[in-house]
């Protein structure tokens, strides 16, 4: 029943929201399926791997936003296509076309079709989790999804919390190991170096950047720059936006509060004293580099969280709200080695903000202490890429005999 109800509704998302596949020139070893950007980030070493190896891969993303980014990380290194919202009639065409060795899905994007239509192709859900928030929903489904995680020869859990998670949906226990995230991995990418010096920034300067900031949580950021502003004359700010569609209201918004801006995409020299809104893709990481301050969006409202990951590693103190369950792990190591601090409203934001401020060698620890933290995580790529690679030498093989 489940099932039918289920493709009654991806037939009808089809037909409202049709997606153009791009399908594949040649068929290829690895299919490798992320849903958006945070996620097409995370794997974005272990896709690295496979290229520098020079095993062909496919990549299919769910949003365009995640599709762009594919794009400029692996340019003509990877073909790329949008994801055919789980349509069975595509899904076999895809299959078909790109006749894969090996499925590799990330994270939790668990998609009937595409995982019963690639029936004989081994797969591996890599960077696997399952959040508070996702979970409960979950288990509701469980005998639906018991089906689903059955058919995978690997579930690599980021956490023994979600290993355990999806033995009780239903996974076999002796196919799912915990080898830790994938998204410490993914800050070993190289990044552009910005100059300060560009941007009119000083040495003095302290570069406070708001980094994924969600809508819930724009007054906040504003209103804690507007009070900074008149009171330190040394601070620089950078709002970069979870989603760029959000530009034009936090410009309006510093526009109502006479606070000038200047956009990223206009490349204009003079930032120095105005907001920089940087509304590109994949230049956040860059910038973090130049922070002397970071505040991860998505944690002062109930969003879950983005990356506290990349502002540690790149040495800046971070501050986080109370809602960061999207990384959980990273952001609880992180607090309690004292190289983050949690904030409970926009009061607090603005406490914490003027501490580290006022406090250069507390900044300067935090920083040191995050990097260093996250250094000691990296390696889940490299144990994720050796399993699978084992896996494809053995199917090809068992061809050659």
């Amino acid at each position: 029943m489940i099932e039918l109800v289920y493709q009654i509704l991806i037939s009808i998302a089809n037909f409202f929201f049709h997606v153009e596949v791009e399908y594949p020139y040649h068929s290829t070893d690895v299919w490798i399926h992320a849903s958006s950007v945070g996620e097409i980030n995370a794997i974005s070493y272990l896709v690295n791997l496979f290229t520098e190896k020079h095993i062909p891969v496919f990549i299919t993303t769910f949003t365009r936003s995640g599709l762009e980014r594919a794009r400029m990380l692996w340019g003509d290194n990877a073909q790329v296509s949008r994801f055919p919202m789980d349509k069975k009639s595509e899904i076999r065409r895809l299959v078909e076309i790109v006749n894969p060795k090996i499925l590799i899905i990330a994270e939790t994007e668990l998609w009937p079709n595409l995982i019963l239509e690639t029936k004989g192709i081994p797969k591996f859900l890599v960077n696997a989790r399952l959040s508070n928030k996702s979970f409960p929903k979950y288990r509701k489904f469980r005998r639906f999804f018991s089906k689903i995680l059955k058919k995978f020869d690997w579930i690599l859990a980021q956490t023994e919390v979600d290993r355990q998670r999806f033995i009780e949906l239903g996974a076999l226990p002796g196919r799912v190991k915990v080898f830790g995230s994938l998204k410490y991995d993914a800050v070993k990418r190289p990044y552009t170096v910005i100059k300060r010096s560009f941007h009119e920034y000083s040495d003095d300067d302290i570069i406070i950047i708001f980094g994924s900031i969600r809508s819930k949580e724009e007054d906040a950021v504003i209103n804690a720059i507007e009070k900074l502003k008149k009171e330190y004359k040394n601070l620089q700010f950078i709002i970069a936006p979870r989603h760029l569609v959000r530009k034009n209201f936090i410009i309006q918004k510093l526009k109502a509060r006479k606070i000038p801006y200047v956009l990223r995409t206009s490349r204009e020299r003079v930032y120095r004293g105005s907001v920089l809104i940087l509304d590109t893709l994949g230049e956040l990481f860059d910038f973090y580099h130049i922070a002397d301050i970071a505040f991860v969006g998505g944690t002062l409202a109930p969003y879950g969280g983005h990356s506290i990951i990349e502002p540690a590693y790149a040495g800046v103190p971070v501050i986080i709200g109370p809602h960061y369950s999207n990384m959980q792990e990273a952001a609880e190591t992180l607090i309690r080695e004292g190289a983050a601090i949690v904030v409970e409203d926009r009061n607090d934001l603005l406490r914490k903000l003027r501490h580290l401020i006022e406090q250069e060698d507390v900044r300067k620890r935090m920083g040191k202490k995050a990097q260093a933290i996250i250094e000691s995580k990296t390696g889940a790529s490299e144990k994720t890429f050796e399993l699978i690679l084992e896996k494809l030498k053995s199917i090809e093989n068992s061809t050659g005999d």
